[in-house]
């Protein structure tokens, strides 16, 4: 029995073997450049929809899926549920992440109808983006710190999270990559297919936006 990979943790992990090396999909993504944290600055051109919804518009331009989210009200989530277990960070719309577009008409609906919603992104091939997600909570960071060691250290785009973790942006490769969840090293999962992102410059339920790192153009949306 071969060991676990030492990039993604599991066997489930390997889709191909070239001179005797198992390779792990993670191993095999692209960057995302990271001049596109440049160009993610807001430029408000659409007073209606307000700084989250043109956020929305801009990533739309480059073919990333968007849909709204729920946002976060006073410690609580704007979808009205006392025990919500994901406040601020699960659909506003009826079919969740299926209803993801880059119409701009359907966006700026629904930004209309609510600014202070948070922005998903569907993740894998309809976006062309994976990402690898990196949880504080649960010993992500130390267990990213640790796959960079062995690997190298990963220069993508990258954006921080109002809990302290981080996500990296890598371009989705040619074949279906599925989202993973608690099968990996211990705080690090995946969104690709059948997955989304919490985008910048939401608002997480600590009270702390969403923000590319090394980007302080939305450090002050309050």
């Amino acid at each position: 029995m071969r060991e676990p990979c030492r990039l993604c943790g599991s066997n489930d992990g390997y889709i191909e073997e070239r001179s005797g090396t198992e390779l792990c999909r993670l191993r095999r993504l692209q960057f995302v450049g990271l001049q596109l944290t440049k160009t993610h600055g807001l430029r408000m051109t659409n007073d209606s929809v307000g700084r989250l919804g043109e956020a929305a518009l801009n990533y739309a331009k480059r073919g990333w899926h968007v849909f709204p989210l729920h946002h976060p009200v006073n410690g609580t989530c704007s979808c009205g549920k006392d025990d919500c277990p994901s406040p601020g960070k699960h659909p506003r719309t009826e079919h969740g992440l299926s209803d993801a577009t880059t119409d701009p008409e359907i966006i700026t609906r629904w930004w209309g109808e609510d600014p202070n919603a948070n922005i998903g992104v569907r993740t894998g091939k309809i976006s062309g983006i994976v990402v690898v997600d990196v949880d504080a909570k649960n010993g992500g960071i130390e267990s990213w710190q640790d796959l960079q060691d062995f690997n190298g250290r990963v220069d993508t785009l990258t954006s921080l999270t109002g809990g302290g973790g981080l996500h990296l942006f890598f371009q989705a490769p040619a074949e279906e990559l599925k989202s993973t969840t608690g099968n990996m090293v211990p705080g690090i999962d995946t969104r690709a297919e059948g997955g989304y992102v919490v985008m910048p410059p939401s608002l997480h339920v600590s009270g702390r936006r969403y923000r590319w790192e090394e980007h302080d153009d939305y450090e002050d949306m309050d």
